[in-house]
């Protein structure tokens, strides 16, 4: 046969349907071991090479694909109360603009190893929006491949990245300054936040301890509760250790709402009562916070605005790779509701 052979070719050598042959080497439709090797066996004989299908490339500098990636202890899902929000505003954003959006968890191993995403190697996407992946050697590498990338919720110094988040320092700052107002001065709040190697919880401490010095407190340490699992769970172990003080706080600023929820459950279970014994204030503003009981005072933050300026930077970064890097902080509110009080006249000791 001198000239190339074709995939009709084939499929007349093997006796089978010219759909048959041409599902054998795109493995869109399963066949058979039999026909496949029937298939298989008459493309070597003739010589058949099947055409390898190029992937379309979009235009230069344009986001066509976009990944999400999050580590497995802090899976970014919809049955996450904070990040649900966040993905439907990255969602909406990327049907909006007809971006296609992957999600994949890693599990880099805090130095900066761990198997980069599959989408990111195997040249699926154009830019990675990065949930709770915070180590910089993993980021770095991550960049190497010539992904933009943009954090969302966290910041790091090195390397250079756009990232995306709320002011959480003035939020913390806010949410002690709300108990501080109402007399809780002497003991002064108490603090229950999560792993410090998260930014919005580090800076979240950060405007606790700066609201304490404007009022002219001084931090106690036992009072500090921190590196807990941002969970219920935390919450309530949390809370039990400060219940068992001899001078128990008559206020506590719980860095994120899923910690609080913890927290009000233990103080209920005690048999106290919030906010004539203890008030709570949490974070977050995630929906269940507007349903406990009392009601949760909290810090809103717009969880799905969060998603969709990340999309939008990544949009920028894609088109504009020499971008100055951005760091952009969202506004931050307080939603006083009926978990905070005045301080108890008598503390209880």
């Amino acid at each position: 046969m001198n000239r190339r052979p074709t995939l009709r070719d084939v499929a007349t050598q093997a006796g089978v349907a010219v759909s048959t042959a041409s599902h054998v080497f795109s493995r869109t439709v399963f066949v058979t071991p039999g026909t496949r090797a029937l298939v298989l066996t008459a493309a070597d004989h003739l010589g058949y090479e099947p055409r390898r299908r190029s992937r379309p490339r979009s235009p230069v500098g344009t986001l066509t694909a976009l990944g999400v990636v999050t580590r497995w202890s802090h899976q970014a899902s919809a049955a996450n109360p904070f990040f649900g929000p966040v993905l439907q505003g990255v969602e909406q954003v990327c049907r909006a603009l007809g971006i296609s959006l992957t999600i994949e968890v890693v599990q880099p191993d805090g130095d900066g190893g761990g198997e980069l995403p599959v989408m990111v190697r195997r040249g699926r996407v154009q830019g990675i929006l990065a949930v709770s992946v915070h180590d910089p050697d993993y980021l770095r590498r991550l960049l190497a491949t010539g992904t933009g990338c943009v954090l969302v919720d966290h910041a790091v110094e090195e390397p250079a990245i756009d990232c995306v988040r709320d002011d959480d320092e003035r939020s913390g700052y806010l949410a002690t300054r709300h108990l501080l107002e109402h007399g809780h001065l002497d003991p002064v709040p108490a603090i229950i936040a999560g792993p410090s190697a998260m930014t919005s919880i580090s800076d979240r401490v950060a405007g606790y301890r700066r609201a304490l010095a404007e009022f002219d407190r001084t931090v106690e340490p036992a009072y500090l509760r921190l590196e807990h699992d941002l969970n219920p769970t935390g919450g309530r172990a949390a809370m039990a250790e400060l219940l068992a003080l001899p001078i128990r706080p008559t206020a506590v600023f719980c860095c994120t709402d899923t910690l609080a929820l913890g927290a009000l459950a233990e103080v209920r279970e005690r048999g106290l009562r919030i906010p004539a014994d203890i008030s709570v204030i949490g974070h977050d503003d995630i929906d269940l916070a507007a349903h406990t009981d009392p009601p949760l005072t909290t810090m809103r933050v717009d969880k799905g605005l969060l998603g969709a300026q990340a999309v939008w930077h990544l949009v920028q970064r894609v088109a504009q790779p020499d971008l100055a890097v951005r760091d952009t902080r969202l506004r931050v509110s307080l939603i006083p509701r009926g978990s905070v009080g005045a301080r108890p006249a008598r503390p209880h000791r």
